[in-house]
């Protein structure tokens, strides 16, 4: 890969929070292959106003994996989850469209799962903690953390994205470095 085909993961994750609004997010740990676990982050965002006619949240998904073994393990189990029968199991959904994970190298894998809100339908912190959450953590067999709403963080905490650039160190997991930032944030 020449440098003009390198991915600044920290900017990509800067720009995708300048685009959406944070709702949510929680740590997680999913078992993988016969012995290993993953561990990983889940941000529950929607656009922001005016940023698009849709009524939807995203759930990405963001996996450490440390070895091409792992990712494939993560891969393949990320992707046997059933996104659509949570049309079923939370109230609202019109639909789901889950982009199978994106290859940004062995170190992380990343998964989006945008879900279509009935008109009507309003994302709220309640919404999110009593239908979206345990349904996700059910259907996607993790071990979660706690669920830490955006808006009980203190406004000096939401000024994410200039910590997020400033999150990660050279020879260090990106993602780790983003879940650290994050739990100071909750602490």
């Amino acid at each position: 890969m020449t440098e003009d085909n390198v991915i600044d993961l920290r900017q990509q994750i800067v720009d995708l929070f300048k685009k959406e609004e944070m709702l949510a997010f929680f740590d997680f740990a999913l078992r993988v292959g016969a012995n290993e676990t993953a561990t990983g982050l889940c941000k529950i965002s929607r656009p922001k106003s005016g940023k698009s006619q849709a009524q939807y949240y995203s759930m990405l998904f963001m996996i450490d994996t440390s070895t091409e073994e792992i990712r494939m393990d993560v891969g393949r189990h990320m992707g046997s989850v059933d996104w659509e029968g949570l049309v079923n199991e939370i109230p609202g959904i019109e639909s789901v469209m889950s982009m199978r994970g994106v290859d940004l190298g062995p170190t992380v894998y990343f998964q989006e799962t945008d879900v279509y809100v009935k008109k009507g339908t309003d994302i709220t912190p309640r919404y999110i903690v009593g239908d979206v959450y345990p349904a996700v953590v059910k259907a996607a067999g993790l071990r979660a953390g706690e669920l830490v709403l955006w808006e009980d963080l203190p406004a000096k905490n939401k000024t994410i994205e200039s910590k997020v650039a400033a999150a990660g160190q050279p020879g260090r997991s990106p993602l780790k470095g983003i879940r650290e930032l994050l739990v100071r944030m909750v602490s």
